[in-house]
């Protein structure tokens, strides 16, 4: 296959249009072809049981189950022979049917058993155990979905169409004619993005090849097997592509696969869209990403309160000064009044024509802007569920989850909104707070006072978010965000602030980042939950002791 892509000539059979959707066309179908001719196949019969366990041995025990249950029941229709021996015989065949079944899962999950002492605690490998021990193989991936007449969804197509048109729903956006923002321009210019067949080479290489083709049927075994030979012409490809500012209408179709939020599993709302896109359109986002982040990580471009997506800083970096800033507050005699902001549909709905008049503002390129303008125009979707998969779906608004491109494309819509004074954000997870340090003895009537002035300061804040949004169309969620007053104080702080009209109803703990940290900035409940998940996977262990070395119990404890 290699050596059919090195002699093959793209120059002759795939560049000569001047359109870079023909030529990326071509260049997937030269790919497809060599795949077809080198690469043997088969076709698995989708909607099937998946019985891996189910060999030889037990096909056989089957089989002789059958006949002997046949020969019974042949016997009973007759009323000519005595069936007690037929039946005996039955229940023996049937007896030794369930032992070799037992045993065959028993020894299939012991190899599972065997590869898990090989790999380095992989959470992937852990849960196609835990599948095998509750024998989930033959369930559907998803429960049935509830449409909005209180009817079900039951089929895989039925889900997928119903999932479909819900996720596409919350990636259409009619703005009404409004005008996007605009933010002052810095004072630094990005120099253009440079495609070099070393960085493509390196970039192929990296491919992940157990993640998915995209739906071109492009697999990244090929395109990472084969990095040398199409390097030059996926160079030339994306020079094209970037030169003339035109993405491909083939890359831009994505199949999503719906990933469950916490919540009801029958409602359609608690599922994420992850998008699963064409591999070449992900290698080029990767190099324009790389130069992309390097040049507002250089110029100090992105917000310092902004967490996600930021080299060298997570989850845990934000969660360790929120709380280090609210327990010294407390420690200090004083109290924290804490807000955590839900954005409506955050990723999915970001307004396009906001986010492209913001570029030009960091001093990107006018040849980038054009092609990140295209990029972001005329996507598609398709959901698929258990191999079915919806019609195919228009959208118009937001960043696909799955894209390379897409958090820094949305770190940038929403670091205008962290000018707000004392608001974090990891990604679309904001927080807000204010807080002030006391004295000891201090009155009753100074803390009424310092209470009043932290709630004003955080309707405030509140007020600055709510603005940011309605100039970028962006919905908060006023009952879906919490506040929480973080005080060692005896006296109830019983003052609440006000969210777009909505009084705010302070609570006991707030949940940050998947913590749930309490008004005394300690995590009881969360390490609560966490010791109830733990004690639900040491269950696994326990129902599957019997098939496997202390070695193996081990490393699944590890993962």
């Amino acid at each position: 296959m290699r050596s059919f892509f090195a002699s093959y000539p793209w120059g002759r059979v795939c560049f000569s249009p001047d359109d870079p959707k023909v030529v990326a066309d071509s260049v997937a179908d030269v790919l497809l072809q060599g795949i077809e001719l080198f690469i043997p196949s088969s076709v698995v019969p989708i909607g099937g049981k998946s019985q891996p366990w189910f060999g030889r041995s037990c096909k056989i025990a089957s089989c002789y189950k059958q006949e002997c249950y046949q020969a019974w029941a042949d016997a009973s229709a007759s009323r000519d022979v005595n069936t007690s021996a037929l039946k005996k015989k039955y229940n023996s065949a049937s007896r030794s049917f369930k032992r070799v079944i037992a045993k065959a899962k028993s020894e299939h999950i012991g190899r599972i058993g065997e590869k898990l002492v090989r790999l380095p605690s992989g959470t992937r490998a852990f849960w196609s155990l835990a599948k095998a021990v509750q024998g989930n193989f033959c369930q559907p991936s998803l429960p049935s979905l509830h449409r909005e007449d209180d009817s079900l969804a039951h089929t895989a197509k039925e889900k997928a169409d119903l999932l479909g048109s819900f996720f596409a729903s919350n990636s259409t956006l009619d703005d009404g004619g409004s005008t996007p923002p605009t933010i002052p321009r810095c004072e630094c210019s990005m120099p253009e993005v440079h495609f070099t067949q070393r960085s493509v080479r390196k970039t192929l290489l990296s491919l992940d090849i157990h993640k998915s083709s995209g739906p071109d049927g492009i697999t990244p075994i090929v395109l990472r097997t084969c990095a040398p030979e199409l390097a030059p012409v996926l160079t030339r490809l994306f020079r094209y592509s970037y030169s003339l500012g035109v993405v491909p209408k083939s890359w831009k179709t994505a199949y999503v696969h719906p990933i469950p939020k916490n919540g009801d599993r029958s409602d359609p709302s608690n599922y994420r869209p992850i998008a699963i896109t064409s591999l070449f359109s992900k290698t080029m986002e990767s190099i324009v990403n790389c130069q992309f982040m390097r040049y507002l990580e250089d110029h100090e471009l992105i917000s310092d309160r902004q967490y996600g997506f930021c080299r060298g800083r997570s989850a845990g970096d934000l969660l360790v000064y929120l709380t280090h800033r609210w327990a010294e507050a407390v420690e200090f005699k004083g109290e924290a009044l804490a807000v955590s902001l839900d954005i409506a549909k955050a990723f999915d709905r970001v307004w396009h024509k906001a986010l492209l008049s913001k570029l030009p503002s960091y001093g990107l390129p006018e040849k980038l802007c054009d092609w990140i303008t295209s990029f972001l125009a005329d996507w598609s979707i398709k959901v698929v569920v258990d191999g079915a998969s919806s019609d195919c779906k228009p959208i118009n608004a937001g960043v696909l989850q799955g894209c390379v491109l897409s958090p820094t494309l949305f770190l940038l819509h929403i670091n205008d909104m962290l000018h707000t004074r004392n608001i974090h954000c990891y990604a679309d997870d904001s927080t807000g707070d204010a807080l002030y340090t006391g004295r000891a003895n201090i009155s009753r009537e100074n803390v009424s006072e310092c209470r009043d002035k932290l709630v004003s300061e955080v309707e405030s804040l509140l007020d600055s978010v709510s603005d940011w949004g309605r100039l970028n169309l962006v919905q908060f969620n006023p009952q879906k965000t919490q506040v929480c007053a973080l005080t060692a104080k005896k006296n109830p702080f019983v003052v609440s602030p006000q969210f777009q009209g909505t009084p705010l109803v302070a609570s006991a703990s707030i949940g940050i980042l998947g913590v749930d940290i309490s008004s005394d900035v300690q995590f009881p409940g969360h390490l609560e939950g966490k010791a109830k998940l733990a004690s639900k996977k040491l269950g696994v262990l326990s129902r599957t002791g019997q098939y496997f070395m202390p070695a193996h119990r081990l490393q699944l404890y590890k993962a």
